[in-house]
């Protein structure tokens, strides 16, 4: 059976021939607590080891991007409680839990290219809105326990810690801001960022400032000097048949959404993707559904307004009187006077009809809205002496002027057919 790799190594430091105190260096290296890689090594080890180890000085070594806030928590009041002087060392980056452990630290060294970053805990849940949010109202008890722990270690008050814990924001330091701040006793120098970690934990639900963009880059572990002169452990990852079966059961409530099935096919075929990783894709998935079905619901109550108008223009339309001879070439149509007789001068396409242009006996230029089939017939009258015919029609409303793709309507007396008296 294959050794088990641990996201976490003890190591017991010889002291030097004339030195009486005993020291110990901790690394917490790769993610933090259950089911993050294939054994699913919980905080429980290194909690066990850590109150056996029988030491003066701990030095702990963090490059980490966090993991179970549970466990950060256990890992945290662990070493509060061991008798030893903790000294802490961020080597890279100390991201949410992981910086919540360096807060353990007497003394808190973060090396001066290193970055530590707080937010307020998070999950994913699925629920009916009453268990939703119950699981709410439990992550903003994390935060209540974690902002202590700020707060004791910068010297701010318990409210200003919460506020980087409750306002949904990923606050980002570097070692000098986070020695301005408090969360740093001391800034030390540079040292390379493992790049191993990148590839065993999802960055994307971190808002990942430019300062940062360089940590992904680096190739090396920094260099381990202890008597053993041994290298901080590495962290490959694969998934365990436990591990697909919560992604199994994660996708199972979205199974029939497009796509769905798709993405849970594709994620079980790469043993290197996190269950986080998978749990991100799953609400991006989730969140572009609902946006879909919102703007699809937002559509069709649109067209089904659009339909319901136009039928009310239409019933209206019909409702209306017939046009009414006024006098002998003008009618009345609905509430508008007519003429009736003419010669038409010009015929041009509109966005809601066709427009005859045409002089009455009395040498009076009209414009007429008419059907659009009265364009196609245009050769058939233009410059001749005609009568027009009227009726109440539903048309696009002149305030659409310009936009073919408008909805709105109006009825207006229309022309609808031309004779040619001669």
């Amino acid at each position: 059976m294959p050794q088990a790799f641990k996201w976490y190594d003890i190591k017991a430091l010889a002291p030097a021939p004339d030195a009486a105190a005993r020291s110990a260096e901790i690394y917490i290296y790769g993610n933090i607590g259950d089911k993050w890689d294939e054994n699913g090594v919980i905080a429980a080890d290194l909690v066990r080891e850590l109150s056996a180890l029988d030491a003066d000085t701990i030095t702990l070594r963090i490059n980490s991007f966090g993991g179970s806030v549970p466990d950060g928590l256990a890992i945290y009041n662990a070493l509060k409680r061991h008798p030893a002087a903790v000294d802490v060392q961020v080597d890279g980056v100390a991201i949410s839990c992981a910086g919540y452990i360096a807060m353990a630290g007497d003394t808190v060294t973060m090396a001066e290219n290193a970055m530590l970053m707080i937010h307020a805990p998070w999950g994913i849940a699925v629920g009916n809105s009453a268990e939703l949010r119950d699981q709410a109202d439990v992550l903003d008890k994390y935060a209540s326990a974690m902002a202590t722990s700020y707060a004791a270690k910068s010297g701010k008050s318990v409210p200003e810690a919460m506020a980087l814990l409750t306002d949904g924001k990923d606050h980002w330091f570097t070692a000098a801001e986070a020695h301005a701040e408090g969360f740093a006793d001391t800034v030390g120098p540079a040292v390379a960022v493992a790049a191993s970690l990148v590839k065993s934990y999802d960055l994307t639900r971190f808002t990942t400032p430019p300062a940062a963009a360089g940590i992904n880059q680096e190739k090396v572990m920094p260099e381990v000097t202890s008597a053993a002169a041994t290298t901080a452990p590495q962290q490959p990852f694969a998934r365990s048949k436990e591990m697909n079966d919560q992604i199994l059961a994660m996708f199972k409530p979205f199974a029939s959404r497009d796509g769905v099935s798709a993405m849970q096919t594709e994620i079980l075929a790469d043993p290197a993707i996190t269950v986080e990783q998978a749990q991100a894709r799953s609400a991006a998935k989730a969140a572009a559904a609902k946006a879909a079905e919102e703007k699809a619901a937002a559509e069709k109550a649109a067209a089904d307004k659009a339909a319901a108008d136009k039928a009310a223009a239409e019933k209206a339309a019909q409702a209306a009187p017939a046009a009414k001879v006024y006098r002998d070439g003008v009618i009345k149509v609905g509430d508008e006077m007519k003429e009736t007789r003419g010669r038409v001068t010009d015929v041009d396409r509109g966005d809601n009809g066709c427009y005859v242009t045409f002089r009455n006996e009395k040498n009076s230029e009209m414009i007429e809205l008419g059907k659009f089939e009265l364009c196609t017939q245009k050769p058939s009258f233009k410059g001749k002496q005609v009568e027009l015919e009227y009726r109440m029609e539903t048309v696009q409303a002149a305030s659409c002027y310009g936009d073919p793709k408008c909805k709105k309507t109006e009825t207006v007396p229309l022309v609808v057919s031309v004779k040619v008296l001669n």
